[in-house]
């Protein structure tokens, strides 16, 4: 019974491996090296493959750091060039939070598309207001001069 168990439970390990793999796009290299723990399921093998995993998850977490940053650099982007007070920017809090999740990534997503929406629907107006302030600090720039 407790074969049949580790059996499953070293079974579940590559299923998740492989799924990582895949989602990671890890380099063939890379799982060539897993091969020798890919079948079998004593003690060693479950502990390399839980290993294995515990360092897939790892990467997913600092891939996901990496892909909400440049996300929320998005964010930010629209922010400025939807004119976004202080209060509307604080008003998305995922922005802040520091715990990288699939969850968190889901959410900048969605708002990336809000906001690339709301953008586009009032384009002309806020391409209005930028040559207007840009009118204004060549106006300020000039009144300086003697």
């Amino acid at each position: 019974m407790r074969k049949s168990q580790n059996e499953a439970l070293c079974e579940g390990l590559r299923v998740q491996i492989r799924e990582l793999w895949d989602r990671l796009q890890i380099p063939e290299e890379e799982r060539k090296a897993m091969d020798t723990f890919m079948t079998g399921s004593k003690a060693k093998i479950r502990k390399a493959l839980q290993l294995e995993v515990d360092r897939l998850e790892e990467l997913k977490m600092q891939n996901l750091k990496k892909v909400i940053e440049a996300i929320r650099a998005e964010v930010a982007q629209y922010w400025d060039q939807c004119f976004y007070s202080l209060e509307q920017r604080q008003a998305f809090s995922p922005y802040y939070a520091d715990n990288f999740t699939e969850t968190l990534l889901q959410q900048h997503d969605a708002e990336v598309v809000r906001l690339k929406n709301y953008y586009e629907a009032h384009k002309e107006l806020f391409e209005g207001v930028h040559k207007w302030e840009e009118s204004w600090r060549l106006f300020l720039e000039f009144e300086v001069l003697p």
